[in-house]
């Protein structure tokens, strides 16, 4: 390529503009890394029991509550167990085991998680979050660049309000917040895709819509590629015949291509309880339209302790800086006619009327695809769609295509400003917002004297215009967008990190270990066995059994809802539930509770009482393996109904699903039962019964697991409705659980094929014709 003084000239102005987009996260993790601190809400645990007897500082943030219980604590307990070099495919501690590699928001596979497989914790968790940041704002800058070929001044300001806007920032420690990141980059390698053809394309296309995959939340995958299959059809009109075929096979070998994440977490979704229900309603839900108001003052309903009304500050949020919110209507009126102009446009119409319940908005949410999905979760494509019509506004001032009037500025100006007032002089009296730290009329000042500086800017561009103004509407975008962000991102010193306390230490030392029923879902990070977990993908028929176990609280609360057909639904008490032999079942021998709580049930015996917990024993509690005489073979209503009405003793018999009549057995006296091999994926049981027996393990049954006698495979039995079971010849013997599931080994032929195919699209060479076809293409000139 001839290199020009117009491509120097480019060329500095890109390397500028990504300089500015990595240092601000780099400053970030930087400032963070040299204060002693972590970017982390783990400061949500240290004001609960049993963490708060440590007299750690915290000021939890309840919206951040997932990122501290599930989400860090996944991303750490998964490197630790990379390091020893064992892939995480199943995590024993939670549910009584549950898959983990096939449970998409683990993000195994996505190449953020790799830093928390090298770094130690802290900084694993600071560098990832200010990753996510950086993905956000090049993608964004590299689509409207590359993709829209706006000019640098419009891309860095776009950038900077997606890379920092309170939808990103909000989520960043969720894995949504990852595919929010990867979101333009999809969006762009379809524009890519439209230009003459050349394979190398459809394999950049595959690789964005592998990495939105791989990020980890499916609902915004499924959201992200309905909304770029809307954008290829704009785009269609004046493409070539092969444009849709192109973006076809691209998103055809991107979701291949992650087949080995893709394959195991559609077995998941059918073995767990989220699509028992998912797949019969989901709930069309949207925000108050007065929540709008975020977009100008972004801390206007509150932020973490101080938040008010009825959604958390990630949901409502919807702050991109002030230069794209005041530029959006000029870039709607300027870029009408220009590549994105009329898509965004109506894009950010729709959007807006889904999530803010306006007229219509209802009826789209049901469509089918978006109503898989709950579409609170549509927040990025608004945030993203505001930002590109800013950016079509700083362009049209750069290329001199706005008119010295600029009504749409003006007037836009206008309407912000009344409407701020009329907002806050509202909801003044509102008891929440009068207890915030900033008061709402200071941050309203604070909004209207960025805002009157910003339309300042913008005028004095289109009149003189001079670069300079623009750079000046660049320093203001950075002041508007990332400060705020800044102040929500959440920090504790390093050596409050997840600390261990006394009632942690005891439990791991019992030599009779057992489940814990304990607050949140936090145990795998201390290798402590909770019978509940994350509440997000819990295994179908431990739910059916049980209830919600997601909180943490679920058995001690009685939520025993099942949606198992002909089981009735009722809810027994805390004290039932306690009682219940199901809970034996589980295998809950430690109940922890605050300091100084009464025992719930009489038949509890205390055993530790100190000042960060109480812990109360269940002498009844099953062990995790044991030899059982008598089996029977019952449909999985009856198990469940006779299970929960404590019509057997699961000691003594045992429930046998799938079968007709069960293989014969004796009496289990005098039986020896020794765990000798305890690994996530492999459990290794030495049994000695003088008559045959039936070895039930209270670990869940799950596809995939495999049973071994003697290293000779037998068949895998699921008993007592959710667990396994392997029946047992007289004598001494040894039994090995095996992980092994065939969902993965599907999924990565798969995988392993649409890989090569990308790799050869990537190394051919582009045709003469398609070299001489994109340099004639036309490309719009260089603006100031």
């Amino acid at each position: 390529m001839t290199v020009t003084p117009a491509t120097l000239s480019r060329r500095r102005a890109d390397l500028l503009a990504v300089a500015v987009l990595v240092a601000l996260p780099a400053l970030i993790a930087l400032v963070t890394v040299a204060r002693g601190r972590v970017l982390s809400p783990a400061a949500n645990l240290l004001a609960s029991y049993p963490w708060q007897s440590l007299g750690a500082p915290a000021v939890p943030n309840p919206a951040l509550g997932d990122v501290a219980q599930w989400f860090h604590p996944a991303l750490l307990w998964s490197g630790a167990e990379v390091r020893a070099l064992r892939w995480p495919l199943w995590v024993p501690h939670a549910y009584t085991g549950a898959p983990f590699f096939a449970n998409p928001q683990t993000a195994l596979l996505f190449p953020l998680t790799w830093l928390a497989w090298l770094l130690p914790a802290g900084a694993a968790l600071t560098v990832i979050t200010a990753g996510k940041l950086l993905l956000a704002g090049l993608a964004m800058y590299w689509f409207l660049r590359v993709g829209l070929r706006l000019g640098a001044i419009a891309a860095l300001v776009a950038a900077l309000g997606f890379e920092f806007s309170t939808t990103l920032v909000g989520w960043i420690g969720w894995a949504f917040g990852s595919t929010i990141a990867v979101l333009p980059l999809l969006f762009g390698a379809v524009e890519r895709v439209r230009e003459p053809a050349r394979r190398r394309d459809v394999a950049v296309l595959a690789l964005a819509v592998a990495l939105h995959v791989l990020a980890g939340y499916p609902q915004a995958t499924l959201h992200a590629l309905l909304a770029v299959s809307a954008w290829a059809l704009a785009r269609a009109r004046g493409a070539d015949r092969g444009f849709l075929v192109r973006c076809a096979l691209g998103g055809g070998l991107g979701l291949a291509l992650a087949a080995v994440q893709v394959v195991p977490f559609v077995e998941y979704v059918g073995e767990s309880a989220v699509w028992a229900y998912r797949r019969q309603w989901m709930a069309p839900l949207a925000v108050p339209a007065t929540s709008a108001i975020t977009a100008l003052m972004p801390y206007a309903l509150g932020g973490g302790a101080d938040g008010w009304g009825r959604w958390q500050f990630n949901i409502v949020a919807t702050h991109a800086g002030l230069v794209p919110l005041l530029l959006a209507p000029l870039g709607i009126v300027a870029g009408w006619r220009r590549p994105g102009g009329r898509f965004f446009a109506g894009f950010v119409l729709v959007l807006a009327a889904i999530h803010y319940g306006l007229p219509g908005g209802a009826t789209l949410a049901s469509l089918p695809g978006l109503a898989l999905g709950s579409n609170l979760r549509l927040m990025p494509h608004l945030v993203f769609g505001l930002c590109v019509l800013g950016a079509l506004g700083v362009d049209a001032i750069a290329r001199g295509e706005a008119s010295p009037a600029a009504w749409p500025v003006r007037a836009w100006f206008v309407v912000l400003a009344l409407g701020g007032f009329a907002w806050v002089a509202g909801h003044l009296s509102v008891p929440g917002a009068q207890s915030m730290r900033w008061p709402l009329a200071v941050q309203l000042a604070v909004a209207l004297a960025g805002l009157t500086l910003a339309a300042t800017l913008a005028l004095g561009w289109i009149q003189r215009g001079a670069i300079a103004w623009g750079g000046a509407l660049v320093v203001l975008q950075v002041v508007s967008v990332v400060p705020p962000a800044w102040a929500y991102l959440p920090t504790l010193e390093r050596r409050w990190l997840y600390p261990d306390t006394p009632v942690l230490a005891w439990l791991r030392a019992q030599p009779e270990r057992g489940r814990v029923i304990m607050p949140g879902h936090v145990g795998f990070l201390y290798g402590i066995a909770e019978a509940h977990g994350y509440d997000g993908l819990t295994p179908r028929r431990i739910a059916e059994l049980v209830g919600s176990l997601g909180t943490g609280t679920g058995i001690v609360h009685g939520y025993l809802q099942s949606p198992l057909e002909g089981v009735g639904s009722e809810a027994l008490s805390p004290a039932a539930v306690l009682t219940s032999s199901v809970v034996d079942l589980l295998g809950v021998r430690y109940v922890m509770l605050p300091p100084g709580a009464p025992a719930p049930s009489p038949d509890l015996r205390l055993d530790y009482d100190g000042r960060d917990a109480r812990v109360f024993v269940n002498p009844r509690a099953l062990p995790r393996a044991l030899l059982i005489g008598r089996a029977r073979c019952v449909d999985d209503a009856t198990a469940v109904r006779e299970l929960r009405a404590q019509s057997i003793d699961p000691h003594t018999e045992v429930l046998l699903a799938d079968c007709a009549t069960p293989p014969a057995s004796g009496a289990s006296v005098a039986a020896a039962v020794e765990i000798r091999v305890d690994e996530p994926e492999r459990l290794r049981v030495a049994t000695t019964a003088p008559a045959p027996a039936w070895l039930v393990v209270t670990d869940t049954w799950y596809p995939g697991w495999r049973g071994y006698l003697d290293d000779r495979e037998v068949l895998l039995w699921r008993a007592d409705h959710a667990f396994r079971a392997v029946a047992v010849p007289a004598g001494a013997h040894e039994i090995e659980l095996r992980f092994r599931p065939r969902s993965v080994l599907v999924g990565g032929v798969v995988s392993a094929l649409a890989g090569a195919i990308i790799v050869a699209l990537l190394v051919t060479r582009p045709r003469p014709e398609a070299v001489r076809a994109r340099s004639s293409s036309g490309a719009r000139p260089e603006p100031a």
